[in-house]
């Protein structure tokens, strides 16, 4: 598939990019879409982590909108060159071909699998101008001690929570990273930084609210169109979870300032220990800044409690000092008590917890 072809872009067709969804739904998610009219549409898999087989539908002119609103907030022109190294079957990668066909400029893929050494090879031998990356990504690149290319200007970061300690490192390396908030359902960016360290300013696209408590609330003409969801039954149904007025809560908490916005969390990554809320993604934070290993934070069935707060790892001594360190700081309800250790922590792609996989392996543990 040529993304950079103006066949694809104004064609009415539809893209069902089906990597991560069994090829027997293709026939039928084509189907159901040509019978109710969804025409023109890019057809993709969330990268949600908890939820079952669920597709977003996003207008190809929605896609180029959003392409043309991010290119003039980051200045891309034609003297650009992109460095795929994103799937194309998810809206990180296929956003950076809209961009470039909006804005004229190039685009090389990474083809291997992600290797740090064949992304910075080809960094420095294509003179590439813009990337982006996912922070599981920009970890492998600070781990290995790399400095920027000359003519590198900007290392897009999204995707997932970057935390302040990996950030921090990567622009005393040198790395020109400019932090993204976006989704699928947004067709890529919602709010980006301009300059190094400045905030993530909201793009001119996208009306942007925070409800009573505190969740991130978008509106605008780059939005998707609604989900497909999936079932055993090869039942297909459509939703348009937008409200009357054109809002859609995104599940992301956040503060937003003038026009910056600050992002602290998930509503899914939010429990609720002694009947008092806890979020999750705060705990990985404090303790991501001290420790520099790899595990998560989930909420685990307690009786007394109702929900208990578990680390999980696959490194469970730099676990058990973490742990340790952090439940002399915090406060009992945000407590953590008890550490599962697994082989190897389970992750998409994109490097986001697979949640899912997570609570599947917990409950074969259980039973064995």
């Amino acid at each position: 598939m040529n993304f950079l072809d103006e066949d694809f872009w104004k064609s009415q067709d539809n893209f069902f990019a089906m990597n991560s969804i069994k090829s027997s739904w293709h026939e039928d998610v084509l189907n159901f879409c040509k019978c109710n009219n969804l025409n023109g549409k890019i057809i993709l898999p969330t990268s949600g982590s908890t939820s079952g087989p669920k597709l977003t539908l996003l207008d190809k002119s929605s896609m180029l909108l959003s392409a043309k609103s991010v290119n003039e907030h980051l200045s891309i022109n034609q003297n650009d060159l992109w460095l795929c190294c994103l799937p194309t079957h998810h809206v990180s990668g296929l956003s950076i071909y809209a961009r470039a066909y909006d804005s004229s400029s190039k685009v090389i893929s990474l083809e291997s699998k992600w290797n740090i050494s064949d992304f910075y090879n080809s960094l420095k031998q294509n003179f590439v101008t813009i990337c982006s990356l996912v922070p599981a990504q920009l970890y492998d690149l600070v781990k290995s001690k790399f400095k920027p290319p000359n003519g590198l200007r900007a290392l897009i970061i999204g995707g997932d929570h970057l935390n302040s300690e990996l950030y921090r490192k990567s622009i005393d390396l040198g790395w020109p990273v400019l932090r993204t908030y976006g989704m699928t359902e947004s067709c890529s960016q919602i709010a980006t930084e301009k300059i190094i360290g400045e905030g993530m300013s909201i793009l001119d696209i996208w009306s942007l609210n925070i409800s009573p408590d505190s969740e991130i609330l978008i509106k605008g003409l780059a939005l998707f169109d609604g989900y497909l969801t999936l079932d055993t039954k090869k039942s297909i149904k459509y939703i348009t979870p937008i409200n009357d007025d054109g809002w859609f809560q995104t599940g992301d908490y956040g503060i937003k300032e003038n026009n910056r916005l600050i992002t602290y969390g998930r509503s899914d990554n939010q429990i609720k220990v002694l009947g008092e809320k806890v979020q999750l993604d705060k705990i990985i934070s404090i303790i991501s800044s001290r420790y520099d290993f790899d595990f998560t934070i989930i909420g685990i069935p307690d009786e007394r409690n109702g929900m208990a707060i578990a680390m999980v790892t696959d490194d469970y001594s730099t676990a058990k000092s973490a742990v340790n360190e952090y439940n002399e700081i915090s406060i009992s309800i945000e407590n953590i008590s008890r550490i599962i250790e697994l082989d190897k922590i389970p992750r998409n792609e994109l490097g986001k917890l697979n949640l899912r996989k997570v609570q599947e392996i917990l409950e074969k543990t259980k039973e064995a």
